[in-house]
């Protein structure tokens, strides 16, 4: 069996740094959270992307380390190959009828 190590000093000080950090960093998205909610109750119609708040797609490009031209561009081809697969695949004497 293998025992861990006791964590040192200079490691907790590191996990306590990025804890905080990230403690800060979710404080100021609640905070834009809550201005959005704010600002929708009031009756105007704010745009979410000035609150920091993003919808499915640009949360999906974020995570893909490669940019949004490559990402259409592998889409497009996807889909090309999709419709050659149907096409060739299709049993085209039946569907015509012959």
């Amino acid at each position: 069996m293998v025992e861990k190590e006791p964590l040192q000093a200079e490691d907790l000080a590191q996990w306590e740094a990025a804890l905080a950090e990230r403690e800060a960093q979710l404080a100021q998205e609640q905070a834009e959270f809550e201005a959005y909610k704010a600002a929708k109750e009031n009756g105007s119609n704010p745009n979410p992307a000035d609150y920091g708040i993003k919808n499915a797609k640009e949360s999906l490009y974020d995570k893909i380390p490669i940019t949004v031209k490559q990402l259409d561009v592998f889409i497009g081809v996807m889909v090309g190959i999709l419709v050659l697969i149907i096409l060739f695949g299709a049993d085209w004497p039946a569907l015509l009828g012959s």
